[in-house]
């Protein structure tokens, strides 16, 4: 059975954003999820927007809106059906009907609240004091919600006329005609006032407008409404100008706004200034100024009139496709978007144009996904880069779990070729960080501590990490370890003489290991026993393994007592306490089913006050086990899958590990385990590092020629690395074995007409920078897929296909290679085979032969020619498949001869040659919208994942809702998990494992003083990728029998971490659950 295992990026943002006075201050509402933010603009601030209080609500937010009610402003959201007043904390004001909201708007009317909610069933929302407004008004603090329908219309946009009792709808009908109504309440329900004529083309956005009318804004026109009792004309001394003609026609004014950059475009979401300006934005991120010059003449008897003296629409550039725009203050202005980055913008009063003062995350629809794992040395998780976005602006996002840049601070050259590192000052256990911290390291040469260095690590000074020669010595030969003391708590000032530190000296050849704790107190191994000395004594317990084969000797004060492992070469680990001055071993474990050696063991603290036990072993992988009252009470693992740490240091509160050119690390973050760090790749071979602080995140770095530097990392969680932009980035594809990233980009030209064209692209997948653009023109590439390597063809490793879907067929699948960094295009490249109508396709994959899919499915192979390559056109059962395909999204190769094509309006199905398709799933109950055909493991069958509308994920017989259109599946190959694409920008990794295995067990301890093997000893029947015991079967067992407390509970591998995968599967034990407790 497969699980979810990691949320790769959760949804960020709804594209909603209101702005409402409280008190003093302006504030901007951002919802995001489920959580309303509110910021107050702070020019001086260099983030701009300063974060105030957040209100959390259980369901996602789908409609904000702003109102001044009760003569005071309040903001109002829709959640879970229910209507909820935000302006200091949650109130549910009501419930409203089950619907699909699709926007909102709000007004005052006399003594009620109209909130105007659309969506699927167009429901209009009104929120009164009281029912009975003219008895007492004021009689209830309870809110009466009544709904009403407008019939079977999809609503566009809504607006309030000025006489805050008349409500506009923009809206389409069933016959798919635009048109604008007018409606007033009847007592509790909608009552349609005015019904205007059809536009001629579709408009998109509704702006009420300060004389008692609407504006409403199509692609290449301006309308102006009249309100009720009221006409709108054009004075006789009304001058066109070349960009805005205007003409009436039955009370309408028209406005021609026809200019190139919104050809084509559609008015999104809009802001008023004051009542002459309006700022507005389109689908392509275009953003304009409107300037509308109005005269209005009262008349008799309620008429009035209006004249428009004048109209300019001024582009200012473009900020983003918005969902909402907000006027915050003065020129600052805040586009909230669920299509592209939100953004927040000033317009310049001198010179109309925009200036993007800083974005905010949000999460477009995921349109494709690569991962590679090839960019550094040690992997243990994917780069993951996302291609997300709509309409015609999108981003190209880069998601790894390197959420860490690392600077150099200083560096001296060390003269000895032996020479080592190590720590001096003891670690801080006790949180404060003075501003004089320093931290001291000594040079370690053939048992002598040559000379020592102070290290600056207060964050605040300029040149932090600066390294310069201490006074301080320690004299005498045969140093095994050395330590400076603690500083009490009331010596903070304390001067430091060469008498603070202690150094302990190996004698004889007797003691293995010895290593310096806190207050002089030591450790060391001698004649196979563990031996603790301190100033109440001496104690010793005998080692439970070979003493030869001990590789590291680590500890860690936990609550002011030492606890100790003892670390061997075979995978041994054995933990001790040292509770009043005496030792007690409390366990022992094996860390590896594979029978591996270890690379390094410590203990360290995290950030939930227990102890972590960190192991790497000699195949890379990273254990990491949470102790409790001296206890495994939860575990973790990390699998490498590239490259193998040879080194590993601690303080006890940060863990680096590092080969010859990479350091990675383990720090503690809000989880129990600690968070995998990927902190810098050095070009030059290193040869040790030594964690130095933990605050500043900084340690030490000895190269192999001598030169010894200090670094510092800091999480850059707040930075993206990714590409944002007006064009529309539609497809990635990684290159293996290389950092090579593919990627495609679409970009939409207005200026002489609707026209699309696209380029093909190079990225180094390491720092996302593009290395190359190929455009060849005016041609629209759909997608690109990768060709394996094979000689007789003459096809390199880094070879690809791409669909020129503007092309004739002849040139539709040309051929692409990387050569010196950059895209080339593989001369003479031609496709045989006409097929029998004009072809359109979307998507390809190369399986021996090139499937792709459109308005048609067809398989073509390449042949070789003289001077070229020549694709060969064999159908594919063209007579048949057309009965159930009307337009291909995807396709999929099956190992058993057989196609998955995923058909837009039919569903998906499956085909094998001869045959007539077999629909997958049931069409009446869902609609699929990905596929993905996971291969063989083992022996395990080839199966289909599919994703619907609903954003459910289907796989085998099980099923995981995602809540949100799935877009996106994708397999990865080297640990069989899946990646996850959702409409509303969300990520997600799943693993695609089966649980209908068994396992058999030989035999398992459970108590804390004796030995047992996480997860238990290998068994020859069982192979290394099984060897898995599933530790949640242990848990219920173990609750039956009430013996819970007295078990550790073995969940080192079943647990997997959610960054690395395991690639094994757990299921049902062979054994009887009984007589496996018996066993226990």
């Amino acid at each position: 059975m497969g699980r979810l295992i990691h949320t790769i990026q959760r949804p960020q943002g709804y594209g909603l954003a209101a702005v409402y006075r409280q008190d003093e201050y302006q504030l901007l509402a951002i919802a995001d999820r489920c959580t309303i933010q509110h910021y107050i603009f702070d020019s001086t601030n260099p983030e701009y927007l300063c974060s105030e209080h957040a209100i959390k609500l259980r369901s996602p937010i789908v409609a904000l809106t702003s109102a001044k009610y009760n003569g005071r402003d309040r903001l109002f959201a829709i959640a879970d059906n229910k209507i909820y007043e935000c302006s200091m904390n949650a109130q549910v004001w009501g419930h409203i009907e089950e619907t699909t909201q699709r926007g909102v708007d709000s007004t005052v009317g006399h003594h009620r609240l109209h909130l105007l909610v659309y969506g699927e069933n167009a429901s209009v929302i009104r929120v009164t004091s009281d029912g009975r407004v003219f008895k007492y008004p004021y009689a209830r603090k309870s809110q009466t919600v009544f709904s009403g329908s407008l019939g079977c219309i999809q609503v566009k946009s809504t607006a309030t006329l000025e006489d805050n009792q008349t409500v506009a709808v923009l809206y389409s009908g069933y016959d798919l005609t635009s048109s604008l109504l007018y409606f007033s309440f009847e007592k509790e329900n909608p009552r349609i006032i005015h019904q205007f004529a059809s536009f001629v083309e579709a408009p998109s956005l509704i702006i009420p407008m300060n004389y008692g009318g609407v504006m409403v804004l199509s692609n290449s026109k301006a309308y102006l409404f009249p309100g009720l009792n009221q006409t709108c004309d054009l004075p006789d001394t009304y001058v066109d100008s070349s960009s805005t003609r205007a003409s009436v026609s039955k009370g309408v004014v028209t406005i021609d706004i026809g200019s190139p950059p919104y050809v084509y475009s559609l008015f999104t979401a809009y802001t008023k200034i004051d009542d002459t300006r309006f700022l507005v934005t389109t689908d392509s991120g275009q953003t304009a100024l409107i300037f509308v010059d109005l005269s209005f003449t009262p008349g008799r008897f309620g008429q009035s009139s209006m004249l428009l003296k004048s109209f300019t629409v001024l582009d200012v550039g473009k900020s983003t496709v918005a969902n909402s725009l907000v006027h915050i203050q003065d020129n600052i202005f805040y586009a909230a978007s669920r299509f592209s980055q939100s953004v927040l913008f000033s317009i310049q009063p001198e010179d109309p144009t925009l200036r993007i003062l800083s974005f905010m995350p949000s999460s477009p629809p995921v349109l494709d996904l690569a991962y590679s794992y090839n960019t550094d040395s040690i992997r243990y998780a994917p780069d993951i880069f996302v291609c997300q976005g709509s309409y015609h602006n999108g981003e190209l996002r880069k998601i790894t779990y390197n959420t860490w840049r690392t600077t150099v601070l200083s560096s001296i050259q060390i003269n000895e070729p032996f020479a080592e590192i190590i720590r001096l000052s003891p670690t801080n256990y006790s949180g404060y960080h003075s501003s004089d911290s320093r931290v001291y390291v000594g040079i370690m040469n053939a048992s002598e501590i040559s000379r020592i260095y102070e290290i600056e690590d207060d964050g605040l000074l300029k040149k932090p990490g600066a390294i310069k020669l201490s006074n301080f010595s320690i004299d005498g030969t045969g140093i095994s370890d050395a330590k400076m003391d603690e500083k009490g708590e009331f010596e903070w000032d304390r001067v430091w003489t060469n008498d603070d530190f202690c150094a302990f000296k190996v004698r004889n050849d007797d003691i293995k290991f010895a290593r310096v704790m806190r207050f002089r107190d030591t450790i060391h191994i001698k004649g196979g026993h563990l031996v603790l000395t301190t100033q109440g004594g001496e104690s010793s317990v005998k080692l439970n393994h070979d003493e030869a084969l001990v590789c590291s000797l680590q500890f860690v004060y936990f609550r002011d007592e030492p606890y100790i492992i003892v670390a061997y070469s075979d995978g041994h680990v054995s933990f001790y306490s040292g509770s009043h001055h005496q030792l007690k071993h409390r366990w022992s474990l094996t860390c590896s089913i594979r029978k591996a050696g270890l690379v390094g063991a410590s203990l360290c603290l995290n950030n939930k006050n227990s102890i972590v036990l960190v192991m790497v072993d000699t195949h890379g992988t990273i254990y990491q086990h949470l102790i409790r009252r001296g206890n495994i009470v939860d575990s973790c693992v990390w699998i490498s899958k590239n490259g193998v740490p040879t080194g590993m240091n601690s303080d006890g509160l940060l863990v680096v590990m590092y080969d010859d050119h990479k350091v990675i690390g383990l720090v503690p973050k809000s989880d129990y385990f600690l968070e995998l760090a990927d902190f810098f790749y050095s070009p030059k071979v290193i040869k040790s590092v030594t964690v130095l602080s933990l605050y500043n995140y900084m340690f030490g770095v000895l190269l192999r020629d001598g030169t010894f530097f200090t670094v510092r990392s800091k999480d850059k969680t707040d930075v993206d690395d990714a590409h944002f932009a007006d064009q529309l980035w539609t497809k990635a594809l990684s290159i293996k074995n290389t950092p090579y990233l593919i990627c495609i980009k679409n970009d939409i030209a207005s200026s002489n007409g609707f026209k699309r064209s696209s380029t093909i692209n190079l990225l180094d997948g390491r720092s996302m920078k593009i290395l190359d653009t190929f455009a060849d023109g005016e041609h629209l590439y759909t997608d690109i897929c990768l060709l394996p390597e094979d000689k007789s063809l003459e096809i390199g490793a880094q070879y690809f296909v791409a669909i020129q879907d503007d092309g004739p067929w002849s040139q539709k699948f040309p051929i692409f290679k990387v050569e010196d960094f950059k895209v080339k295009a593989v001369a003479n490249v031609m496709a045989e085979g006409v097929p029998l109508r004009n072809v359109s396709f979307t998507s390809i994959v190369f399986s021996d032969k090139l499937y792709a899919i459109g308005n048609e499915l067809v398989s073509i192979e390449l042949e070789k020619v003289e001077n070229g390559y020549r694709w060969v056109h064999e159908g594919h059962d063209s007579a048949k498949t057309k009965r159930m395909l009307q337009y291909g999204m995807q396709v999929c190769p099956t190992q058993s001869g057989g196609v998955v094509y995923l058909d837009s309006f039919h569903g998906a199905f499956l085909q094998f040659p001869n045959e007539m398709p077999r629909r997958i799933g049931s069409s009446t109950e869902m609609l699929y919208t990905a596929i993905c055909v996971v291969p063989p493991i083992g022996d395990e069958p080839e199966y289909i994942v599919a994703g619907d509308t609903y954003g459910r994920v289907y796989f085998r017989q099980n099923t995981i809702m995602l809540h949100s259109q799935i877009n996106v599946l994708k397999y990865i190959e080297e640990d069989g998990s899946l990646l996850i694409g959702t409409l509303d920008g969300g990520i997600y990794r799943l693993t695609s494992q089966a649980t209908s295995e068994t396992y058999k067990i030989r035999k398992l301890y459970g108590t804390c003083t004796k030995t047992f093997n996480l997860p238990y000893e290998q068994n020859s029947d069982v192979s290394e990728d099984r060897a898995i015991y599933p530790s949640m079967y242990i848990e219920a067992a173990l609750k039956r029998r009430d013996i819970a407390k007295d078990f550790i509970r073995l969940a080192a591998f079943n647990s997997s971490s959610d960054k690395g995968v395991n690639k094994t599967k757990a299921s049902h034990l062979k054994m009887p659950m009984e007589k496996f407790i018996d066993e226990f």
